[in-house]
């Protein structure tokens, strides 16, 4: 009895540190919603309040609101309201361990949306219901099922004219590949991606693509490579100005290299770009920042008194959820006793209302806390099972550090049957991991090998646009000093003034155009593709260039009007003429001396 009422006054003065509160932009879309009437401004408000409820875990709202939305679309008869409502970017805005009614809920509604896609014969409909279905079997977990409506998807973007869609179904088998460890696949998928976007247009799909690729590489323990791309979908995000692919650049490189200065920088952008999906992204990393990295119970839960949004979000995953987050924040901090209270108090919800893998992480805590206080009887209870859950689910390196403990605790025991059974087992799960780790390097070294082919063919290509473009360089040059040539030959003719002073613009304008030419990827580059400075410095250049141009055509043309080239041209000629005349005359007097003779 003494003990549940410690533990009850525990949770007490764990809830006292902060209160969940709504957040202020939730309550005023709630506020508009209910205000409009039915109109496309209410689809669009009701769809960025689902948006919300979903960056909230407020799943179940976030369904019914989306469902009003597709009723509200019908009534006003606005397919496109309809469309946005069904193929919106809402599953964004879903991060973390959801419940199974969550993804129930999903895919019945987006599978409404491909009911409807098809009543419409839309095939691109189609592929982007079927790219949303395979998010959320990724999410979920199921793999197999992933692929199928990735493939579905992929098959559709094939006969689009959308580009768009077609890198987004590319994107997709990629992840879809990763998350089956085929890591060669996955990165020929987001290589295809890379190519396809390096020219610019498509600057969000590539910096996803290219934190897939930093993903794929941390998979692999390949760190620095990782950061690599990291720092290209960084820089190419700064470059284009884009805020929300720079906050989740830097929340990824916070996540991989634990330094804090990404994460201050991420929710500087985030807070001035007042998003609340944002904000909670990096929030949520704060949150592991203070838990699992600095492991102190009084700061993270000073963050949770100092932001209660992040309360509010933790709440709303469920009352067993928050619990579990408490216990770990006790555990992490060096309190297993006071973890084990939240964990006990959080089981009985994971054990009937979780997928195998929540419930695997709340067997092995309370696990780890009975074992750090001492109670081995209880230890190897729920070491076991977590042992069968990573069992039955086929999770190796799950099972690792469950059946070392296990060994462990038989052998203090004196039970040295099961202790020599699961020591049997933890060497055979270390050599199946050392099998692992020997095929991550190799798959490394094959993404590698690819990575080099790519380049090597993109270099090649490279070079033969550079040749095809130096040619047409040459080719423009000789054109032009064939035409100017032409308009001094003409000048050596009695031509009208007019047609010299049309072929005259005509040869200066090609020069001056060529000169423009010549300048303009410098101007792009220091641009950084921005049209209104490109503008601007055209004008400036053409400003300068325009009374040049003039001045010299008008110099030439005038010159050319002078007819000094026609008379030097006859004066030319009558000498060419006495010479010919004179040597003629020569040979005639030799052939009379030759006969005289």
């Amino acid at each position: 009895m003494a003990k549940k009422l410690f533990g009850f006054l525990l949770i007490l003065h764990v809830f006292s540190y902060g209160l969940a509160q709504k957040p202020e932009t939730l309550s005023s879309y709630e506020k508009q919603c209910a205000a409009m009437p039915n109109s496309i401004e209410k689809v669009y408000c009701l769809n960025q309040l689902a948006e919300l409820y979903f960056v909230y875990q407020l799943d179940a709202r976030a369904d019914s609101t989306l469902k009003q939305a597709v009723v509200v679309a019908d009534i006003i008869g606005n397919k496109e309201a309809k469309i946005s409502t069904f193929f919106g970017d809402y599953l964004d805005a879903i991060s973390g361990t959801r419940s199974k009614e969550t993804f129930q809920r999903l895919i019945k509604f987006i599978g409404d949306g491909l009911s409807y896609a098809s009543l419409e014969n839309n095939e691109d409909l189609q592929c982007k219901g079927n790219l949303l279905l395979s998010q959320v079997y990724l999410l979920q977990g199921n793999y197999i099922a992933a692929q199928e409506k990735c493939q579905t998807a992929y098959t559709y973007s094939l006969a689009s004219d959308n580009d768009s869609l077609k890198i987004a179904a590319l994107l997709q088998m990629g992840e879809s590949a990763f998350a089956r460890n085929e890591s060669l696949m996955a990165f020929k998928w987001y290589s295809k991606v890379l190519d396809q976007t390096a020219d610019g247009h498509h600057i969000t799909l590539q910096t996803k693509a290219l934190r897939s690729c930093a993903e794929l590489y941390k998979s692999l323990n390949n760190k620095e490579q990782s950061k690599e791309y990291l720092q290209d979908a960084l820089k190419i995000s700064r470059a284009k100005k884009d805020s929300t692919g720079i906050v989740n650049t830097l929340i990824d490189l916070c996540r991989l290299t634990d330094e804090k200065v990404y994460l201050n920088e991420a929710m500087r952008i985030a807070e001035k770009l007042k998003s609340d999906k944002l904000i909670i992204a990096v929030k949520r990393i704060q949150f592991g920042f203070y838990a699992y990295v600095i492991s102190s119970v009084d700061s993270t839960l000073n963050f949770f008194a100092k932001n209660p949004d992040v309360n509010y979000y933790y709440k709303n995953m469920g009352s067993a959820a928050y619990l579990f987050r408490l216990g770990q924040i006790y555990q992490y901090g060096g309190k297993p006793d006071s973890a084990i209270l939240f964990y006990k108090e959080a089981e009985p919800q994971y054990v009937h209302e979780f997928d195998q893998t929540p419930r695997y992480n709340i067997y092995a805590s309370l696990a780890d806390c009975y074992y750090k206080t001492n109670n081995n009887k209880e230890a190897i209870v729920y070491y076991e099972k977590a042992y069968q859950v990573a069992l039955d689910q086929d999770m190796i390196a799950k099972r690792l550090p469950v059946t070392l403990a296990l060994s462990k605790l038989f052998g203090d025991l004196k039970d040295y049957q099961k202790a020599n059974y699961y020591l049997s087992g933890y060497i055979a799960l270390k050599d199946s991991l050392n099998i692992k780790a020997n095929q991550k390097d190799i798959a490394l070294a094959e993404i590698n090998n690819e990575k080099r082919n790519i380049e090597r063919e993109a270099n090649k290509l490279q070079s033969k646009k550079l040749k095809v473009r130096n040619l047409q360089y040459m080719i423009i040059t000789i054109a032009i000093t064939i035409f100017f040539f032409l308009l001094l030959l003409l000048g050596m003719y009695p031509i009208s003034p007019f047609t010299i002073r049309l072929f005259g613009y005509f040869v200066f304008i090609s020069i001056f155009e060529f000169i423009i030419l010549l300048i303009d990827n410098w101007l792009h580059k220091i641009a950084h593709g921005s049209p209104l400075w490109i503008w601007l410095m055209k004008v400036a250049i053409i400003a300068m260039i325009v009374p040049v141009h003039h001045f010299i055509e008008h110099q030439v043309v005038q010159f050319l009007h002078t007819r000094k080239l026609h008379f030097l041209r006859e004066k030319i000629s009558r000498s060419f003429r006495r010479k010919k005349t004179g040597t003629k005359n020569l040979s005639s007097q030799e052939n009379e001396k030759s006969e005289n003779s």
